[in-house]
């Protein structure tokens, strides 16, 4: 299920860029737990994987966070 399918790809990804010391911010818990508060970022139709414009905002605000914490940007 696509569930396990992006936990997996998500691990992959993860240890490839720790092995080859890529920084990597996945954003797929992010994903998960605001899915459940009820914000959605895939378009509705099942063959659509694009994000919303809400998915695009959030991961926005959670990147900036990020880059903001890591003192890369003001």
């Amino acid at each position: 299920n696509a569930y396990e399918e992006n936990t997996s790809m998500s691990k992959k990804i993860q240890g490839f860029a720790k092995k080859e010391n890529i920084l990597f911010l996945d954003l797929l818990p992010v994903v998960r737990e605001r899915h459940k508060k009820g914000d959605h970022f895939y378009n509705p139709n099942k063959y659509d994987h694009h994000w919303t414009p809400t998915g695009h905002y959030i991961a926005a605000e959670v990147i900036y966070n990020y880059l903001k914490n890591e003192g890369w940007i003001p």
